[in-house]
């Protein structure tokens, strides 16, 4: 699980620069996003669990967003 999060939250953190403009979204868009909507898509299931369990549906809601808009 700790080793899950690690990752997940490494992409938040890129995701959270990005949807903030300190990250070009096209330069994030040209190296990681594949890799950051095949995350969303393969992690999800586990991402709803782990935020119903904690009782917080804000975690990684930028890399969710940032998904979204590159795809």
């Amino acid at each position: 699980e700790d080793k899950v999060k690690k990752f997940l939250n490494f992409y938040e953190r890129l995701a959270v620069g990005t949807n903030h403009r300190v990250f070009d979204v096209e330069v994030v868009n040209a190296l990681w996003g594949s890799i950051i909507v095949s995350i969303v898509d393969n992690y999800r299931p586990w991402m709803v669990a782990y935020r119903d369990r904690r009782g917080n549906q804000n975690l990684w809601l930028d890399l969710e967003d940032l998904a979204g808009r590159l795809r």
